[in-house]
């Protein structure tokens, strides 16, 4: 698949849990080698969406697509042998672990050289190299995302999602872990979709699309998306 190609193609999805609905027809687009985010505020569905996409949720309505295979409704561990790895905004390493055992379980179904992802990994966030044997659950915070986005890229996915990959961390350190992000796709022509939990996310991707209520109410590229009065009113309060 060429650079520009779609990679993945989610189509009218209408999803939720149980009985109550919290997409609506929602359609979006990833190109091979963009970063995509999508924005929102809380409670707007994002995290349902990523959830469809990787196939712990299953959608009521509409399809998945993936390099043009329908993937809709398929378990998670055969959705990551596809190559999409999902990064969730919570429980996303073994606390129980030490870093390097949380990096080659991220590996388990990787087939080539484990040492080359590992010196990428460890060129990218060097702490981690340093850490290598703590206890993950001993890491700071921005340690835990670093080692997060590490776990998922060491398969080398053909799209790597992150959820929220910024929550709660120090300004300082968002910065970090988004120039960490902006590399991925720059150096290792990775495709990425992001849920965005900062403004300063947005600058950093190629496009975006704001979603409110389950809806996509706005796609638009991310040189453009902060000048929208929509998504300034609704992702950043006016």
């Amino acid at each position: 698949m060429n650079k520009g190609e779609k990679i993945l193609e989610v189509k009218d999805v209408t999803a939720g849990y149980g009985p109550v609905d919290v997409l609506f027809d929602a359609s979006i687009e990833v190109n091979k080698g963009e970063f995509v985010v999508v924005i929102g505020p809380n409670g707007a569905g994002k995290t349902t969406l990523m959830r469809t996409i990787d196939g712990v949720l299953k959608p009521k309505k509409g399809k998945v697509m993936f390099n043009g295979e329908n993937i809709t409704g398929m378990d998670p561990s055969d959705i990551l042998t596809k190559g999409i790895s999902y990064v969730p905004q919570e429980g996303n390493i073994f606390t129980d672990m030490s870093v390097m055992d949380n990096l080659e379980m991220g590996a388990y179904t990787y087939e080539g050289d484990i040492q080359e992802r590992l010196d990428m990994i460890f060129d990218l966030f060097p702490i981690l190299k340093e850490r290598l044997k703590q206890t993950s659950g001993n890491l700071s915070g921005g340690q835990r995302q670093m080692l997060a986005i590490s776990r998922g890229i060491m398969i080398d996915p053909s799209l790597l999602i992150l959820d929220e990959p910024t929550s709660g961390l120090q300004p300082n350190l968002v910065t970090d872990v988004l120039d960490s992000i902006v590399r991925l796709q720059e150096e290792e022509d990775m495709t990425i979709l992001l849920v965005a939990q900062t403004e300063q996310a947005i600058p950093a991707a190629d496009r975006g699309y704001l979603l409110r209520s389950g809806e996509i109410i706005f796609e638009a590229p991310t040189d453009t998306l902060l000048d929208n009065d929509q998504v300034m009113n609704l992702y950043f309060g006016g």
